[in-house]
């Protein structure tokens, strides 16, 4: 028998209004945004012969197996899912989360996604996000930003992988404490931390966190490692042309700019839909995908 998700896990994943009674997106849109006043309809938008569908989320976020489909009326399907386990974020999400951590708090975005800033906890290095509806909390510390402090903490970072870490010049860092101040006061908030998200010198971060157990898992974009062996728990993603994070393991290579500079940046996942981090779960959805669209070459 097909397991069924019940009604407490189930997320709105797309509105589907049919032609010819919606006769244009706006009109389409209108009706939607009347029906579900608090739902981001307008960033998926697909457009058929026979209807219009206003996605709230991809589906690749979504057990493909659990989609319940409510019909309004004949004109008018709302489709709920049940979200895939794991702490898979969609890649433009993640390019956002890393933006957002170069920034001042005030001039941080409110919103990435689902996800809500905590202007309470969030710092200058790093900004906490909490979406209600699905509880999950991620972290985004930032990486490198010219200061004299930040190339003092590579300075040490250096000076640990020249030592095999014998005195842990990193880890005793301000940097490195401020950090694990602001992910304990997350998880007390929470109750945990499902993500963290780093980019560049934050790699380091991420991964003593996720040393000392402190968050569920990492998502590292272009991230300082030199050879260092990640835990299961942590995906790497890194742009072909990054000179930061030549040396990582492990890692994932996207193809991104040759430019060393813009190669160091988010752009190569910017726009893209796919999920990066993420269990078996999210990991085996994916791969049913890739599978689907060879068998139909």
């Amino acid at each position: 028998m097909k397991k069924t998700a019940s009604k407490e896990d189930l997320i709105l994943h797309a509105v589907i209004l049919k032609k010819p009674k919606y006769k244009s997106k706006e009109e389409a849109l209108k009706e939607a945004h009347h029906l579900f006043p608090d739902e981001k309809l307008k960033k998926f938008i697909r457009e058929t012969k026979t209807s219009y569908r206003f996605r709230v989320k991809p589906k690749q976020q979504f057990n493909k197996t659990e989609f319940v489909s409510k019909k309004f009326n004949k004109d008018i399907t709302a489709v709920f899912g049940k979200l895939l386990k794991g702490g898979a974020v969609v890649a433009s999400d993640v390019s956002k989360f890393v933006e957002e951590s170069y920034k001042k708090p005030k001039e941080s975005e409110e919103q990435v996604g689902d996800f809500v800033l905590d202007k309470e906890l969030s710092t200058r290095k790093a900004k906490v996000y909490h979406d209600p509806k699905t509880n999950k909390t991620i972290v985004a510390n930032r990486g490198t930003t010219g200061t004299v402090s930040d190339w003092t903490n590579n300075l040490r970072y250096g000076a640990d992988l020249a030592t095999g870490n014998l005195f842990n010049f990193y880890n005793k860092s301000d940097r490195m404490k401020q950090a694990e101040k602001v992910q304990k006061e997350a998880i007390k908030k929470y109750g945990k931390v499902d993500t963290n998200i780093g980019h560049s010198q934050s790699g380091v971060i991420t991964r003593n966190l996720n040393k000392k157990g402190l968050t569920g898992e990492v998502i590292n974009i272009n991230p300082a490692t030199f050879y260092d062996k990640p835990k299961k728990n942590e995906k790497v993603y890194r742009s072909t042309y990054d000179p930061v994070s030549f040396f990582s393991k492990g890692a994932t290579t996207i193809s991104g700019s040759m430019n060393p500079l813009k190669a160091h940046s988010t752009d190569f996942i910017k726009k893209s839909q796919r999920l990066l981090g993420g269990k078996k779960e999210a990991k085996q959805f994916l791969m049913n995908e890739i599978i689907k669209l060879l068998l139909k070459k």
